[in-house]
């Protein structure tokens, strides 16, 4: 994480705007929300998992990361589904089985 944070600050610096630290409290409250449960905490959870139930089972449920995020999108912000999104989410859906029965 810390090689990823030197390349976005070097983007950051080459957009020309001002650094600037929120000046009111939901942008402080955004940016606690970014650093703690949202990074450190599910960063722990996700070391907890691979404790507990290793790598090779554990790993499959990365796939479900962006079926997630398009359904948050559609409960959160009511955007609509593709037909592309909901052949992807079935493809998804699929491939976990598939990786499940295999492990068996």
């Amino acid at each position: 994480m810390l090689i990823g944070s030197l390349w976005i600050i070097v983007a950051a610096s080459l957009s020309h705007q001002p650094f600037t630290l929120p000046n009111s409290d939901y942008g402080w409250a955004v940016l606690v929300w970014l650093a703690i449960p949202a990074s450190t905490i599910a960063m722990g959870l996700w070391f907890a998992a691979l404790n507990i139930g290793g790598a090779t089972h554990t790993s499959g449920f990365l796939f479900l990361c962006p079926l997630f995020s398009a359904l948050l999108s559609y409960l959160i912000f009511n955007t609509q589904l593709t037909s592309h999104e909901m052949i992807g989410g079935s493809m998804i859906g699929l491939g976990i089985y598939l990786l499940s029965r295999y492990r068996q």
